[in-house]
């Protein structure tokens, strides 16, 4: 994974980082990386208070498929992130007010180490976003949830590579896994209510 990062920008991108590192900076990508659990929780939590179950079982399948999918990268390729294979390669620490206890909590709940490809923090993430954008009209601020989560998210994905916990190409390899899941939810969802029901309903693929 490292030399396909090398290959595809001529530098290793983590250690490339490196010149923009600062404790502000730090804190920043830290609060963005831990927003991860906010995320499936709000967009579920907003569909499933609207009462239309057809869209949460929807939502709920892109999220069930992504975390099997991305626990099948895990044992497929068992890899482990920059802040492993390059410690003694770097030469600036990542400290700040809650890097460094972010850091520490991380790895305390992280019963599984090779955990880099892909990124599940990328792909849940984009599941999420692409479902704030697909609802953006169903709901009383969905507009500003979107605006208000797109440049968190793309925080987000940015922090995975700079706090050294993932390689560039498992932030590739998530978003095309959000990808696939978002596009081939909606389409078992139809099949289960077409035989549960004889009936085809209406899947939420508003992309515009």
């Amino acid at each position: 994974l490292r030399e396909l990062d090398k290959a595809i920008f001529g530098v290793d991108p983590t250690l490339w980082l490196e010149q923009f590192v600062t404790p502000a900076l730090n804190d920043y990508m830290t609060f963005a990386y831990g927003l991860y659990f906010l995320y499936p929780a709000t967009i579920l939590g907003l569909v499933y208070s609207s009462g239309d179950l057809f869209k949460f079982r929807e939502v709920a399948l892109s999220f069930v498929i992504c975390v099997v999918a991305g626990f099948i990268g895990y044992v497929t390729v068992p890899a482990v992130g920059p802040r492993y294979i390059m410690a003694d390669e770097f030469t600036i620490s990542l400290t700040g007010y809650i890097t460094e206890a972010g850091a520490r909590a991380w790895n305390s709940i992280e019963s599984v180490k090779r955990d880099c490809f892909p990124s599940l923090h990328t792909a849940m993430s984009t599941i999420t976003l692409v479902y704030f954008y697909r609802f953006r009209r169903f709901y009383r601020f969905g507009r500003i949830l979107f605006f208000i989560a797109l440049p968190l998210i793309l925080s987000l994905w940015i922090s995975t590579v700079y706090l050294r916990y993932h390689w560039v190409v498992d932030v590739f390899a998530g978003w095309i896994l959000a990808l696939i899941c978002v596009y081939i939810s909606p389409f078992f969802i139809r099949w289960y209510y077409f035989h549960k029901t004889g009936k085809r309903p209406e899947v939420s693929l508003d992309l515009r």
